[in-house]
């Protein structure tokens, strides 16, 4: 991927830079969003924007761009690198700041790039998923400050878990960068509370809603003992089923049968999707 855009400006990506008095970098003050380019669109772009424009509010921070300002300057970006398949990261910060802490001009980042998606064997096995005490500042909003699960890298690759599952003592939340489902007692269940409202969660919600029972609300961690299956879901993940937590098999220890299912669902969901903004 070549170009970013900063500020409006199209800059090369060697090129493309902010001040060390931006508040992202010297108080974590910003927000980002992340979504994939398939087949040269925006996938969810609505959502996206949507939850963009919400965090960018509920942090005070205002966009320079409004949101069919913004929808076009991504067309341009995916124009400017002729992404076929790849990702879009909007950043936006609290500006720069001589003396430290008050925000200034918001400073809004377009950036194209590759993303990194489960392994056929992760996809084929499922993942390991250590728990830990943690809720996240402003779950609701999607911040830059990440700076928990990062300290915990040592621990998870000591640990063979490709993630953490965040929770409070009692009841589960999310994943770092993933909401989770559980299915248990033939009911869908996925937390509702000090999460980030995932725009791949809102599909499966809605696929799964569609042939089964789902709830939204408090999961407890003691009910992953006897839970049938348990996955997570991202923009670059999809539907990945977690099959062990701490190393310890969740039902069968193998991919269940609905994380399947709505994996194929959700496939098929995108597809349409796409079909649909190309006419």
């Amino acid at each position: 991927m070549q170009w970013f855009i900063v500020n409006g400006e199209v800059v090369s990506a060697r090129e493309a830079r902010l001040h060390v008095s931006d508040l992202g970098l010297l108080r974590g003050y910003g927000l980002f969003d992340f979504f994939l380019v398939k087949r040269g669109l925006p996938l969810f772009v609505e959502d996206h924007l949507s939850r963009f424009f919400h965090s960018a509010e509920r942090l005070g921070i205002a966009p320079p761009l409004t949101r069919e300002a913004l929808a076009a300057e991504i067309r341009r970006l995916i124009a400017l690198n002729t992404i076929a398949e790849g990702a879009i990261k909007l950043l936006l910060t609290g500006g720069y700041a001589e003396d430290g802490f008050s925000p200034g001009t918001p400073n809004l980042v377009l950036l194209a790039q590759s993303y990194q998606a489960p392994s056929p064997e992760q996809y084929q096995a499922g993942v390991n998923l250590l728990p830990f005490r943690y809720t996240r500042d402003l779950p609701a909003v999607k911040t830059v400050n990440y700076a928990q699960v990062l300290a915990l890298q040592p621990a998870l690759r000591a640990a063979g878990a490709a993630d953490v599952l965040w929770h409070d003592g009692e009841v589960i939340s999310e994943s770092s960068r993933s909401n989770v489902f559980v299915l248990s007692g033939g009911v869908l269940r996925t937390p509702a509370r000090n999460i980030l409202a995932g725009v791949t969660r809102k599909h499966v919600l809605g696929l799964a809603r569609e042939f089964m029972p789902v709830e939204e609300g408090d999961v407890p961690l003691a009910s992953l003992t006897t839970a049938q299956e348990l996955f997570m879901t991202s923009s670059s993940k999809g539907v990945l089923a977690v099959t062990r937590l701490d190393g310890k098999p969740v039902g069968d220890g193998r991919p269940g049968e609905l994380t399947r299912e709505l994996a194929k669902r959700l496939e098929a969901h995108v597809a349409a999707y796409l079909e649909a903004a190309q006419r």
